[in-house]
Parts: structure tokens; C-alpha cells; sequence
């Protein structure tokens, strides 16, 4: 009596009888995304290429910027929390202006809002990779995505304080 090739151990016999039909597809599905990674990665040499071997074009210059404003769009669209940061740093702004805060105020201002901003924009763009890469629930894909919004939540709460700081004895002493 010949030996298995395959021996069946308890795992085997857990997850049932093996469809052909189901390796055939996911293998299907595999060659399929390779090819599409081997064309992508040769575009990206040729294209590559051809920076290294050419000035600065306005054209490539020009679609550069065009991705980055479709970028920033999608964001102030889709993402509710970018509208309440963007209502929060207009009106910091218009405070701002109204009690003439200082330079080095409103450096810190500035940077502030820049870092919110930032971080809402990567936020964004970890949900965007998680979501791509799974529907299901997966517990790396939720901390990933919480992490991402804790990042976003804790500096917003910095930008806050940093308001308290500038703002609170300008208002103190327009009451006083």
C-alpha cells in the first residue's frame, strides 16, 4: 500500500473538500494581477526614464498639480471632518486678524492648521488603502484606520490648545 502524497491531518478535515473550480479562479485571479503589476511597474520605469532624460515639462508639471488639486478635492468632498477643519482654521484665521496677534502667533497658527490639515489628508489616504485591500473586518484594517483618526484627533486637540494660548488672554483683556 502506497502513502499519501498529501496527508490529511486535522486542518484539512476542518475546512472540507477542496474546489477545484474555486484554486482555478484565484489562480486565474493572480496571473491576472501580476500582469497588471509587471505592466504597471514597466510604465513607471519607462516614465521613469523618461524624467531623468528630460527637463522639467510644463505639461508633466501641470498634471502633477491637476492630481493633487483632484487630491484635495475628493477630501474637502467626501470627508466631513475637513469641513469642520477648514470652518475651525477660518475662523482661528478671522480671530487671527481681529485681535492682531504677533508673528511668532501666528507662525504657530499656521502650523497648527497645516498639521491638521496634513494629517486629515493621510488619514484619508490610509482608509482609501485599507478599504481597497479588504471589505471584510479585519482587526489590522480597523487599527490601522483608528490609529489614523487618533493621529488626526490628537493633533487637533494640540491645535486647540495652541488657540487657547493665543487667543484666550487677547479676549480676556478685550472683557477686562
Amino acid at each position: 500500500m502506497r502513502p499519501d502524497k498529501y496527508p490529511i491531518d486535522e486542518q484539512t478535515e476542518s475546512t472540507g473538500p477542496i474546489n477545484v473550480e474555486e484554486i482555478r479562479l484565484l489562480s486565474e485571479t493572480q496571473i491576472r494581477q501580476e500582469t497588471l503589476n509587471r505592466k504597471q511597474k514597466k510604465k513607471h520605469e519607462l516614465r521613469s526614464l523618461e524624467v531623468k532624460n528630460q527637463p522639467i515639462q510644463l505639461k508633466r508639471l501641470g498634471r502633477s498639480f491637476r492630481y493633487a488639486f483632484s487630491g484635495l478635492i475628493y477630501v474637502i468632498r467626501t470627508q466631513p471632518n475637513m469641513k469642520i477643519h477648514i470652518i475651525a482654521a477660518t475662523f482661528a484665521i478671522i480671530l487671527g486678524f481681529t485681535l492682531h496677534i504677533s508673528e511668532p502667533e501666528w507662525l504657530a497658527l499656521v502650523l497648527v492648521i497645516g498639521f491638521v490639515i496634513i494629517l486629515e489628508f493621510i488619514n484619508t489616504a490610509i482608509e482609501s488603502l485599507v478599504d481597497l485591500y479588504t471589505e471584510d473586518f479585519n482587526f489590522l484594517a480597523k487599527t490601522a484606520k483608528d490609529v489614523g483618526a487618533a493621529t488626526v484627533l490628537v493633533m487637533a486637540i494640540v491645535s486647540v490648545v495652541t488657540g487657547c494660548i493665543i487667543f484666550l488672554p487677547k479676549i480676556i483683556d478685550l472683557i477686562v
